[in-house]
């Protein structure tokens, strides 16, 4: 059964959950602990995405498949590696051709423009500064200005024992 710590931390999920849903305005895809065929990248929602960025069908699919092949350890290919490789399709984009014989175009999985489309511009921030430094809250106070107000409202929510400061 479930121990009395899971169920508190299951309640502070489910209240972070409803935060981050109600206050915030993100989108809550579902708890997919269980899900069959989970898997870090969501290619239906990141290809749906693309599409909406203009990218056609051929471009969609080479693109999803570079990500996969990024993505995958094998071989001589360890976590290391594969973090690696994934982070710079990440920050940099997604190198594909169009067409055989056509120039190679960058297809980026992440709007660095409007920050805003992105769901996880914290998590973006850390591609570029790994801590939460002097740089870090710079380049968060030119990608989302209001992240001190979400912080604190995160802050004084009932959703953990814990203080978010950096």
């Amino acid at each position: 059964g479930v121990t009395a710590v899971g169920e508190r931390e299951t309640r502070t999920q489910q209240r972070v959950v409803r935060f981050f849903r109600d206050a915030l305005g993100y989108d809550y895809l579902g708890h997919w602990q269980d899900r069959s065929d989970n898997r870090n990248v969501e290619e239906i929602l990141l290809g749906e995405w693309l599409r909406r960025q203009g990218h056609g069908e051929g471009i969609v699919t080479r693109a999803l498949h570079e990500l996969r092949r990024a993505a995958a350890i094998s071989g001589s290919r360890g976590l290391y590696d594969v973090n690696r490789e994934v982070y710079d399709q990440l920050r940099y984009g997604v190198k594909v051709k169009p067409e055989v014989g056509e120039q190679t175009i960058t297809v980026w999985l992440i709007d660095w423009k409007i920050p805003g489309n992105n769901h996880l511009v914290h998590e973006m921030v850390h591609l570029i500064e790994r801590t939460h430094n002097d740089r870090f809250r710079c380049l968060m106070d030119d990608l989302m200005p209001q992240w001190r107000t979400h912080r604190d409202e995160l802050n004084q929510a009932p959703l953990a024992h814990e203080d978010w400061t950096y």
